[in-house]
């Protein structure tokens, strides 16, 4: 299979996954720097969204493809102070795992 071929079908199968998991009743965070996106800290989920939530990350360089923030039911995004303009992606998941998932 040539690689763009593949590159398709693997993005189609994330595209049904997030599908799958949204008519399962989960809510689906996507964790990404874009003009719709919202501070991770006005993005507290209670209890109920946790237990049926699925946050999803791209990685460092191409982030997530638009198919799928456009299936997201939220795009978040870790606000960043100074030039840096990632993190690390497991860091940027820590980060938003506890912040959603923390209670005042």
């Amino acid at each position: 299979m040539p690689s763009q071929a593949y590159s398709q079908s693997r993005e189609l199968s994330r595209g049904l996954l997030l599908d799958k998991l949204k008519q399962n009743g989960y809510t689906v965070y996507a964790l990404e720097q874009s003009k719709k996106s919202h501070s991770i800290g006005t993005a507290l989920l209670s209890k109920t969204e946790q237990a049926a939530s699925a946050l999803v990350l791209g990685n460092e360089v191409k982030g997530l493809s638009p198919a799928i923030l456009k299936r997201a039911d939220r795009i978040i995004e870790i606000p960043m102070a100074g030039r840096k303009e990632s993190l690390n992606v497991a860091v940027a998941f820590g980060i938003a795992a506890y912040r959603l998932t923390k209670h005042h």
